[in-house]
């Protein structure tokens, strides 16, 4: 199986040290976060790797070639003017090859098994899974519930509430690559309610693998420190 990696995103969020490397490239460790990524891939037996680049996309090239010192072989595409996060697959149709593929966005660290992926979208007979993980977020104020007439109901502090979130990875099946528009700014979640509207299976996959997204300094840092602390 192919897979395709966002990584063309201008990383802002983490200036100024995206001043200098693309997002993907800051290192966890010793090693860059998508080429973690891309060991985790290889684990998986995903060695066909396209890489959707943009900012600074000529150190990614530069660093990783054409993947065979990483033992996969590496693509490349490039954004001249950003598409989002869904605009890139029309992108790659091409390396694609029409054939099913992972969706990963270059910035983040899993060990999720593709293979039950793969299985659980078998079994739905979806057109793409998403992969997701529970998330939990408390509200640092207590939350009033009020009657029609503005009196007060209710009151709790500090609520919690869970979500579903999507873990930015994706199982596709060859044809997602037809329903975005060539050179079109595209984001997933517009593309995954186009395809619902379409009356297309679009089936969702928890993990409990591990999983981290790097937006943060924080994140980053955290992500340095788990990595040294299993080494």
């Amino acid at each position: 199986m192919k897979a395709l990696i966002l990584a063309g995103g201008l990383g802002t969020r983490l200036r100024p040290l995206t001043f200098s490397v693309p997002k993907p490239m800051l290192a966890v460790g010793d090693k860059p976060i998508v080429e973690i990524l891309i060991e985790h891939l290889r684990s998986q037996n995903v060695k066909d790797i396209i890489v959707a680049a943009g900012y600074k996309s000529d150190l990614i090239k530069a660093y990783f070639g054409n993947g065979k010192k990483h033992g996969v072989r590496m693509r490349y595409v490039i954004e001249t003017e950003p598409l989002g996060t869904a605009g890139p697959i029309r992108l790659a149709a091409k390396q694609l090859g029409g054939s099913r593929f992972i969706l990963a966005n270059g910035d983040i660290l899993t060990g999720i098994n593709l293979n039950k992926m793969l299985k659980a979208h078998l079994r739905a007979q979806a057109v793409m899974t998403v992969a997701l993980k529970k998330w939990s977020w408390q509200s640092p104020f207590g939350q009033v519930q009020l009657c029609a007439d503005k009196s007060v109901a209710s009151i709790q502090e500090k609520p919690s509430r869970n979500f579903d979130i999507s873990a930015g990875i994706y199982l596709c099946e060859a044809e997602v690559v037809s329903h975005v528009r060539a050179r079109t700014h595209l984001d997933m979640p517009a593309l995954i309610n186009a395809l619902i509207q379409r009356r297309k299976t679009v089936y969702g996959y928890h993990f409990k693998d591990t999983w981290q997204a790097i937006d943060t300094l924080q994140n980053l840092e955290e992500a340095a420190s788990r990595r040294l602390a299993r080494s």
